[in-house]
This record gives structure tokens, C-alpha cells and sequence, in this order.
């Protein structure tokens, strides 16, 4: 068991960091691209490996399959996120014409659209696009890290 306690404390300090860091983003109102893929990157990593000690249920199997698919995707894939930050309304002016671009936005990272480049993982594939694409980052990696809490301590 002592294993699975080092990989729990190592992705209990992973998903701290991570919060941090998009907590920062979103206080500058701005995002550091590779900063941010290399969180997301750790943290998948140690999803893998605590996930094999995590005793998933039926209702986060859908999840746990999306998570996995863009675990796997992410070398082929050029991002895994897409994000906004919060502009100001624009002012009026001669050259400027009214079109969705324009108005104001908020501070969002959300999952991006990724590729199926191979039809043995259509199913974590459809999993992704059904749990994943277009939702918050933030909170779906918090929920994944809730679920593998949980799944260990029922384990």
C-alpha cells in the first residue's frame, strides 16, 4: 500500500499546483501555453498511474475513458486546451464593425477538439468528445482527481 500512498501525496501536490497556477492565470488575465501544457501533461501522467489502483463505478466510467483518451492523445495533438481571456468592450469607432469578436469575454480554459487517429479508441474517443470537449479544464480535472480520492479509498 505504501506505493499507492507516494503516488496519491505525489498527485494530491500535482493537482494543488495546477489550481494555483490556473488561479494565477485568471488573476493576470493571462495563460502561459506551456506552463499550462506541462501541468496538464503531469497530471494525466499521474492519473494513469493512480488509476490502476482505483476502483472506478459504472456512473465515472465514461469520464475515466475521456481522461484516458486525451492522456493518450496528447503527443499526437497539438493542444489540449483552448482558452480565453476577459476583454473590455470595445468603443465604438469607424473602423471597427459589430461582430461576436468584438464583445467583451471572460477568463475560460476549456478542453479542445482532438483528433481520432485510431479507430480502436473510438470509444475513449466518443467518451472525450461527449464529457470532455468544450467543458472547463479546471473543474473536470478536479472532478477526475475527486473520483480516483474516492476509488482508492473504497479500493
Amino acid at each position: 500500500m505504501k506505493m499507492i500512498d507516494d503516488e496519491i501525496i505525489i498527485l494530491d501536490r500535482k493537482i494543488k499546483k495546477f489550481n494555483n497556477i490556473i488561479d494565477e492565470f485568471e488573476r493576470k488575465n493571462n495563460v502561459d501555453e506551456l506552463l499550462l501544457k506541462e501541468q496538464l501533461n503531469d497530471i494525466l501522467g499521474q492519473f494513469e498511474v493512480c488509476l490502476k489502483y482505483t476502483n472506478i463505478s459504472d456512473y465515472d466510467c465514461s469520464l475515466i475513458s475521456a481522461i484516458k483518451y486525451a492522456n493518450n492523445i496528447k503527443k499526437h495533438s497539438h493542444s489540449l486546451f483552448d482558452y480565453s481571456v476577459s476583454t473590455l468592450a470595445l468603443y465604438p469607432s469607424d473602423n471597427l464593425f459589430p461582430s461576436n469578436s468584438l464583445y467583451p469575454s471572460a477568463f475560460k480554459i476549456w478542453w479542445n477538439t482532438l483528433p481520432l487517429d485510431n479507430n480502436k479508441f473510438k470509444n475513449q474517443y466518443d467518451c472525450y468528445n461527449e464529457k470532455l470537449l468544450n467543458k472547463d479544464l479546471q473543474s473536470s480535472i478536479n472532478k477526475v482527481y475527486k473520483i480516483i480520492k474516492n476509488g482508492i479509498e473504497r479500493f
